[in-house]
Parts: C-alpha cells; sequence; structure tokens
C-alpha cells in the first residue's frame, strides 16, 4: 500500500507552484523592430571579437571579447558579458512594461548579437524568447 502524505492548502499551493515555475516558461514571440533597436544600440557602442584563451585543462579555445567604443569608434573598456547585457537592459528598460519579459528579450537578443546570429530583418534563429 502506497504512503500517504499529509499536507495543508498553502503547504500544498507552493508545491504545485513552485514545480509549475521549474517545467512551464513563458514564452514571447520575437518582435523584429524591437530586435533591430537593441541590434543597432549595440553595433553602436559596442565592439566584440575573439581571442585565444586556455581552458583550465589546457586547451587553447576562442573566447569572445567585448569592448565599450568612444565616439570616434575607438575601444575604450574591456567588458564582460554581463556587464553587456545590463547597459543594453537599461538602455531598453521601457520597451516592454513586464520586467520578466524585458529580461528575457534582451538576454536573448545580447546573446543572438554575440553569435551573429541576427539577420537584416531583425529575425532571430529562434521565433520565441
Amino acid at each position: 500500500m502506497g504512503k500517504k502524505i499529509i499536507m495543508t492548502a498553502p503547504q500544498f499551493n507552493s508545491l504545485v507552484m513552485e514545480e509549475i515555475g521549474k517545467t512551464i516558461e513563458l514564452k514571447y514571440p520575437v518582435d523584429c523592430d524591437k530586435v533591430l533597436l537593441i541590434k543597432d544600440f549595440l553595433d553602436k557602442n559596442f565592439h566584440k571579437d575573439v581571442e585565444d584563451a586556455y581552458s583550465p585543462e589546457g586547451i587553447v579555445v576562442k573566447q569572445p571579447v567585448i569592448f565599450v567604443m568612444n565616439t570616434e569608434g575607438m575601444p575604450v573598456e574591456r567588458i564582460d558579458n554581463e556587464t553587456l547585457f545590463d547597459r543594453a537592459f537599461h538602455a531598453n528598460r521601457n520597451m516592454y512594461l513586464d520586467q520578466n519579459r524585458l529580461n528575457r528579450f534582451v538576454r536573448k537578443v545580447v546573446e543572438k548579437w554575440l553569435e551573429d546570429k541576427i539577420d537584416q530583418n531583425g529575425m532571430l534563429d529562434t521565433n520565441f524568447v
């Protein structure tokens, strides 16, 4: 015979919501015009490059490098991916009222920009963010 678990309604609801949050991920359609706005911001203010680095195993790997550009188009400062995301997020913070949606959208666009996977029409290689 199976075991019984006794819990209160709030405990049950909390457990169910936690599990739903883990398994269900909201998907939003990509808005190409907004993708192009973020891409334009990234293209004007940042430069991406690749450098050779060593992995912990001693293997040479390609590592992305991002530079902030000044008004003359010269690299000024080297930044990491998270800093790039933060700057793109704050520059476009009024794009969506839902901050979760904005966070996911900007993160996906920055990721695809780094991978050169945004076409001239603002289409990503995935239809949903």
